[in-house]
C-alpha cells in the first residue's frame, strides 16, 4: 500500500517558515522514539538547515530504551544535540535537560547581542515535526499552560503561533508537517504506525499485515507471546491466526481480518506489544 497525506495546511505552513527563517535561532525537531529516523521530514531539514537544533525523541516511555540511548548517540556524532522525553508526564529534569541544549545552541547568539549592549536578549526556538509526536503536549509543559488544544489526531495544530516561555526563550509553534512524499513505503508505514498519517485515508487492513511483519523482524516472539500465535514472515497469515485466536467474525461467519489488523495496530500505539523501537540504525 502506498502512503501520503500532504494537506494544504502544510504547505502553507512551509511557506510561513521560509518567510520567517531569519527570526529563528534554534529548531527543535520532534521526532517519534520508535521511528526516530522514519519520522524525520527531510524537506523541512532542508529549508532549515543552516540552523542550530535540537531533536528531542519523544514517547520515549513507548520505545526501546537501549535502542533510544543509541539513537542519541547516533544523533549526537552527527553534530546535533538530542534528549528523550515522554511529554505527558511533565519530566521537570527532561524539561530542564531541553531547555540547556536550546540555551547551549543559542548561546553564541545571546554572547554577540550582549556584547552590543542588548539587555536580556530571547533566544527564538522553532517546535518542528511530522503530526501527532507530540508537539503541543510538550509546548504546553514548556509554556506552563494548558494554552493549546492537545489531542491524538493527526493536524491539531493547523496554524503557526508565538508563544513566550520563561528563561529568555521564545517559542514558535507550527502545525505537523510531512514531506511531499515519503522517501520509500516502509516510511510512510511507520509514520502510519504511530498515527501520524489519518486513518482515515489508510488502508488498516493493509497496514496491520505490514507492521505485523516490521514487528516480526525487529522483535521476534512479540506477537506468538501477545496473540498466541505462530509467528511467520507472512503477515496476512498471522493477522489471520490472530482474528481466529480472538474470535473476530463477522456476521457471516468469516474472520473480520480488518479488526485483527487494528488490534495489532492500536495495541502497538499504546504500548500494549512492549517497549518496541522499529527504527534500525545502518
Amino acid at each position: 500500500m502506498a502512503y501520503q497525506w500532504f494537506p494544504g495546511h502544510m504547505q502553507k505552513a512551509i511557506t510561513q517558515i521560509k518567510g520567517i527563517l531569519s527570526s529563528i535561532d534554534v529548531v527543535v525537531e520532534l521526532v517519534d522514539a520508535r521511528i526516530p529516523l522514519s519520522s524525520r521530514n527531510p524537506e523541512l531539514n532542508e529549508i532549515l538547515k543552516n540552523k542550530k537544533s535540537v531533536i528531542v525523541l519523544n514517547k520515549a516511555d513507548l520505545a526501546d530504551p537501549v535502542k533510544t540511548k543509541a539513537f542519541i548517540k547516533y544523533f549526537k556524532e552527527m553534530g546535533i544535540p538530542a534528549v528523550a522525553m515522554d511529554s505527558k508526564t511533565k519530566n521537570k529534569q527532561e524539561i530542564k535537560q531541553l531547555l540547556n541544549s536550546v540555551r547551549a545552541q543559542g548561546a553564541e547568539k545571546v554572547e554577540r547581542l550582549k556584547k552590543k549592549g542588548m539587555l536580556n536578549p530571547k533566544i527564538s526556538i522553532l517546535i518542528a515535526g511530522v503530526p501527532n509526536v507530540g508537539k503541543s503536549t510538550l509546548i504546553n509543559s514548556l509554556y506552563g499552560k494548558k494554552s493549546l488544544k492537545v489531542g491524538n489526531k493527526p493536524g491539531v495544530t493547523v496554524k503557526q503561533q508565538w508563544l513566550m516561555i520563561d528563561n529568555g526563550i521564545d517559542l514558535l509553534d507550527t502545525p505537523g508537517i510531512f514531506a511531499t512524499k515519503f522517501d520509500n513505503n516502509e516510511q510512510g508505514m511507520l509514520c502510519a504506525a504511530i498515527g501520524s498519517i489519518s486513518d482515515e485515508i489508510i488502508d488498516r487492513y493493509e497496514l496491520g499485515v505490514e507492521l505485523a511483519v516490521r514487528i516480526h523482524e525487529i522483535y521476534p516472539g512479540t506477537l506468538e507471546k501477545k496473540y498466541a500465535i505462530e509467528e511467520s514472515e507472512d503477515g496476512a497469515a498471522m493477522i489471520k491466526s490472530i482474528a481466529d485466536k480472538r474470535r473476530l467474525i463477522l456476521k457471516g461467519g468469516e474472520l473480520d481480518l480488518e479488526k485483527a489488523s487494528i488490534l495489532v495496530t492500536d495495541d502497538f500505539r499504546a504500548g500494549r506489544l512492549g517497549l518496541l523501537t522499529l527504527d534500525v540504525i545502518e
